[in-house]
């Protein structure tokens, strides 16, 4: 369970709010109210319950434990549900116990499910232009009958949200790694559209997935941004922004210990210093249908040198 809070300005007193917003959250446990009451009810999550660490292999603790709570979390679509089990007993799991089938390679059959999980995800994405990719809505948030999809997005974090509530782009090229003076330049052809209950995002994480600690205290630019700049120098967002004016503005991933002339100040965001490997993610809650119908374009990356001060 992940639970986000937006902090619209990152002020003293907006953290002040917020740290008071999460002294008041409490999670609590309620009585089940089973509208089938002699229904099997999941056992009470415990270390000992998931605990594979006396498994023989990763892949067979995986299979042990798929048989002690797989049968809680049947398949949404009823009708799929006895189709399933029959593959899963084939498998060796039946009546909470997994047993190796002899005749059954575990190497090879996780090469293959591995191989046929990636391929079901890519056959499910939409290319929107500039190198980005978007799943389509049948995977993402409620996967139905693509157990490929789900099962990729499990492999990788979270299962999300629907494309309703929050777009997932991906960038199809594989370079994630920066030269200690080089940067990556991201230019967005305008204000992504972002329905008033939404906000957007781009966030940088080193290769320990951890924020990039940097001077200036900045590890995200987005429609909170007060700083950020069009090229022709008004801001983009915040009090002193034109609310009516849109148009082209670029945002600088260039190493922490790279800084750049005071004009791309407001626009950078620090990678992590002397370069390597990070991760990006470009977050669309609320996303508006400009989106997904081919009004919007796009940002472009471009690997570039690095703007020197």
């Amino acid at each position: 369970m992940l639970g986000r809070i937006l902090v619209r300005q990152n002020t003293t007193e907006d953290i002040a709010t917020i740290r008071d917003y999460q002294d008041q959250t409490i999670l609590k446990t309620i009585p089940r109210n089973l509208s089938q009451p002699y229904a099997a009810q999941a056992p009470r999550l415990s270390h000992e319950l998931i605990d594979t660490s006396n498994a023989t292999n990763r892949v067979t603790g995986y299979l042990n434990l798929l048989a002690k709570i797989g049968q809680f979390n049947q398949p949404d679509v009823l009708s799929d549900r006895y189709r399933v089990a029959s593959k899963l007993g084939l498998a060796g799991i039946a009546d909470g116990i997994y047993t190796h089938p002899r005749t059954v390679n575990l190497t090879a059959a996780t090469i293959a499910a591995n191989a046929s999980i990636a391929a079901a995800y890519s056959q499910n994405l939409i290319d929107v232009g500039n190198n980005w990719v978007i799943p389509k809505i049948k995977c993402q948030g409620i996967f139905g009958l693509e157990y490929g999809c789900r099962a990729y997005r499990a492999l990788r974090g979270y299962l999300g949200l629907v494309q309703s509530e929050n777009l997932f782009i991906t960038n199809k090229s594989d370079n994630l790694t920066l030269g200690a003076t080089e940067a990556f330049l991201f230019t967005f052809s305008g204000k992504p559209p972002i329905k008033s209950t939404g906000f957007w995002s781009l966030t940088v994480y080193g290769a320990d997935q951890y924020l990039v600690p940097n001077e200036l205290g900045r590890y995200v630019v987005g429609d909170r941004s007060t700083q950020l700049k069009f090229e022709d120098g008004g801001l983009v967002y915040g009090d002193g922004a034109n609310g009516t004016e849109d148009g082209r503005f670029q945002v600088l991933l260039q190493p922490a210990d790279v800084p750049p002339p005071e004009n791309w100040t407001s626009n950078w965001l620090p990678a992590p210093a002397g370069g390597g490997k990070l991760l990006y993610s470009v977050r669309f809650y609320s996303p508006a249908e400009a989106f997904t119908n081919g009004e919007y374009v796009f940002p472009t990356v471009e690997t570039i040198d690095a703007i020197k001060g």
